[in-house]
């Protein structure tokens, strides 16, 4: 198995071979510092059965006995293996820059739909853009969806899958892409100066209004040139749009 380290404050169960809990606890041991337990006094002929009940912090659990019949003039011993729970990090890089995203939700689910974590499943990323999900069984499958991203990019709502593997943290990068803009300038034709105060509707190929500010501010698609006969839409879902002038200068 490689190497090994001692593990302390593991649980178990001790009974002899009729089920009858053996020693002053109620048959209850724990692993001391060097990750044994040592019990004195046993009957030869009679067999033993060790049971892990609780794994100590950071260790995966396993319940599967083991029984040992007791000899005469010697000592006998059972070694059981705890694998250590792994850490999943979750990182969110921006897909032009490499900037870390703080700030972008996720959910986090096993392989069986149920929620990870004491949030419901619910992560955020820190401002080196991560999330670190710790304590996670080797071999299970984490599914990571993305549900809020940060002003200026465009949600990843694709669900990604990663199994969690025996002795090595893994990494899950996941990318944002920026949003784009939208200029739109009106000109005299004659004179190719800049014309104020035209009035266009802007739409998407559906035919949905677009509105301003990421959606925070509703104009129903109506914009208006400016002074340097323009407008631009900021922020806005990669796609097809439709600009059409209701209402000239």
């Amino acid at each position: 198995r490689g190497s090994t380290t001692p593990i302390a404050g593991t649980e178990f169960l001790i009974t002899d071979s009729r089920g009858t809990v053996i020693g002053p606890d109620n048959g209850k041991y724990v692993t001391d510092a060097d990750g044994r337990i040592v019990i004195h006094g046993l009957t030869p002929g009679i067999t033993v059965t060790v049971r892990e009940t609780k794994a100590a912090e950071g260790y995966l659990y396993d319940g599967t006995p083991q029984s040992i019949a007791i000899q005469s003039g010697e000592a006998q011993a059972l070694t059981f293996y705890n694998a250590p729970l792994q850490t999943l990090i979750v990182q969110k890089l921006a897909s032009d820059s490499g900037e870390a995203l703080a700030g972008v939700s996720f959910h986090v689910t096993d392989q069986d739909g149920r929620p990870i974590g004491t949030s419901n499943g619910d992560y955020v990323t820190d401002q080196n853009g991560q999330i670190v999900i710790e304590n996670l069984s080797p071999g299970m499958t984490v599914s990571v969806k993305e549900t809020q991203t940060v002003s200026g990019y465009v949600l990843d709502n694709e669900a990604r899958s990663i199994l969690i593997k025996e002795g090595e943290a893994q990494t899950l990068t996941i990318l944002n892409s920026p949003k784009g803009s939208l200029t739109v300038r009106k000109l005299d034709s004659l004179t190719d100066q800049p014309l104020p105060g035209a009035e266009f509707r802007v739409t998407t190929v559906q035919g949905e209004a677009v509105a301003d500010n990421e959606g925070h501010t509703s104009a129903n698609g109506i914009f208006r040139t400016d002074d340097n006969g323009q407008f631009t839409i900021a922020n806005i879902q990669p796609g097809i749009y439709t600009v059409t002038e209701t209402k000239a200068p």
